[in-house]
């Protein structure tokens, strides 16, 4: 059937069974991390607070100030791919066609924040034989219902645990409920076969369904199509910052509880107790006064007899500064811009700005790389399985190369980013290639070098001999033959 044995299938669902220990450590790791980015995270409250801020037997949120969600959000935020390169315009076209279709300009955002999460997130390739496409789904990491999971998801096995060596093979594990039973699914994928399995339990034996090829039309494996998008050492985004988060936690009830119990004026009445009807006080303190704006407060004795004052509130400023501080340090070990995390003491200076987003910009760029090969690995599974699986159609070159395009991550100011332009050209730069740095793609940049204001521009300009040149016979230069495709070229092409 393949290179792969029977008896590997088996040791595959053995593996899963057995549960080893860096695997059970390693799906509680990110059980944890879950509750923590959905704000279900273990704050200790007192009788009183529970009043206010409700307890376990309240519909709703538990109290927490969740800035673990905030350090993924920042980072997902500039994670946004609008194109891929390539030297053939059609697969240009092509592959932006797969993305729309899949929707995956919006859908990414969920790769990316699963994958910032957890450490890893995948995306599952398969044949959409109506529409005649390839679709790509997202998934999260699986983990068993034995370690709290919900047994949903799909996990990756590589040679020696090595995640930079080719995978031996993926699985995707998922449960099928009905009123009265529930049935769990298992498919082990192989470059060339996949397995599909079922059984009616937890506790019942894995059934083999079916063992379908999973081949080129030249009887080459078309590769797992399970794409893993991974971070650096499948440690998620806030692994660091959790024990922090608990602090801010701790340090954010006790200013509240401060505020609750000695922010505000406390009363006290001496040589008489003040009751709302005039009475002596009542002994379960029904009558007895309750202060409030308005209320007068009066007794029958001399004022010789009785007092009445306040203890003023106490200053919770101490305690503000030190929850503040904590967040600062949350900040720090994030590596996400203090700004996000603090409101206190006016905005910040743009060059300030800048110089905090410093170590974001770093992360940002870190994951671009990783998960841009990711993509680009599935526009190649993508493109393998087109031309094993479309009716009527040419292949495409397997060949070609892709490249994700990312928009940039940082916040340019637009007016320097304008006086650079200008001053390049007039340094000599040519008007494409400022373009191109402009943002525009190759292929808008060749369509602006067939219009007549162009041709214009070059006369009043006073541009390269070259380059007018280029601008008349509409042939592109050799280092522009690079296509694009994006979101702005999608539309020009659908309006055509």
């Amino acid at each position: 059937m393949s290179e792969y044995s029977v008896m590997d299938d088996i040791l595959t669902l053995s593996l899963a069974e057995a549960a080893t220990t860096i695997e059970v450590d390693r799906q509680k790791e990110v059980l944890l991390v879950r509750r923590y980015y959905q704000g279900d995270q273990e704050v200790e409250l007192t009788e009183r607070q529970e009043q206010f801020l409700g307890d376990e037997s309240r519909d709703g949120p538990s109290f927490c100030v969740n800035l673990v969600k905030s350090v993924i959000d920042v980072v997902v935020e500039r994670l946004h791919v609008k194109g891929f390169d390539c030297t053939e315009p059609e697969q240009a076209l092509l592959a932006w066609e797969w993305w729309t279709k899949n929707k995956l300009d919006a859908s990414q955002e969920d790769v990316h924040e699963l994958a910032l999460r957890d450490g890893e997130s995948f995306v599952v390739v398969d044949w959409d034989e109506e529409k005649q496409i390839p679709v790509a789904i997202p998934h999260q990491r699986w983990t068993d219902t034995s370690t709290g999971g919900d047994d949903f998801g799909c996990w990756v096995s590589y040679p020696d645990n090595d995640p930079n060596q080719e995978p031996k093979f993926a699985v995707k594990q998922w449960v099928e409920k009905t009123d009265k039973s529930q049935i769990e699914r298992r498919n082990v994928y192989y470059p060339d076969h996949i397995d599909k399995y079922v059984r009616g339990g937890l506790k019942a034996n894995w059934t083999l369904l079916s063992s379908d090829p999973w081949l080129a039309a030249d009887g080459t494996p078309l590769g797992i199509p399970v794409i893993a998008f991974r971070t650096r050492g499948l440690r998620s985004e806030v692994w660091e910052a959790l024990p922090m988060q608990d602090v801010v936690n701790k340090s954010v009830v006790d200013l509240v509880n401060t505020t609750d119990m000695t922010a505000f004026r406390i009363f006290y009445a001496l040589g008489f107790i003040p009751t709302d009807d005039g009475k002596e006080p009542a002994d379960d303190g029904s009558n007895w006064l309750k202060i409030a704006p308005g209320k007068i407060i009066g007794t029958t004795r001399s004022r010789d007899e009785v007092s009445f004052g306040a203890i003023e509130a106490a200053d919770p400023e101490p305690l503000m500064k030190a929850a503040q501080q904590f967040m600062l340090w949350m900040a720090m070990l994030s590596g996400t811009p203090t700004a996000r995390f603090t409101t206190w003491g006016g905005l910040a200076a743009k060059e300030t700005l800048k110089e905090q987003e410093g170590p974001l910009m770093a992360k940002v760029e870190s994951h671009q790389v990783r998960f841009g090969n990711s993509w680009e690995q599935m526009m190649y599974i993508m493109r393998r399985l087109y031309n094993a699986r479309s009716i009527g159609t040419s292949p495409i070159d397997e060949e070609v190369m892709f490249e994700a395009l990312w928009v940039a991550a940082g916040h340019q100011d637009e007016n320097a980013r304008i006086e650079m332009l200008v001053l390049k050209r007039e340094l000599g730069i040519p008007l494409p290639q400022l373009w191109k740095e402009a943002g525009y793609s190759s292929q808008q940049v060749e369509e602006m070098k067939k219009t007549e204001e162009y041709r214009r521009m070059l006369i009043s300009m006073g541009p390269d001999p070259n380059e007018e040149a280029s601008a008349q016979t509409n042939a592109p230069a050799a280092d522009e033959q690079s296509v694009s495709m994006t979101e702005e070229a999608q539309d020009e092409s659908t309006t055509e």
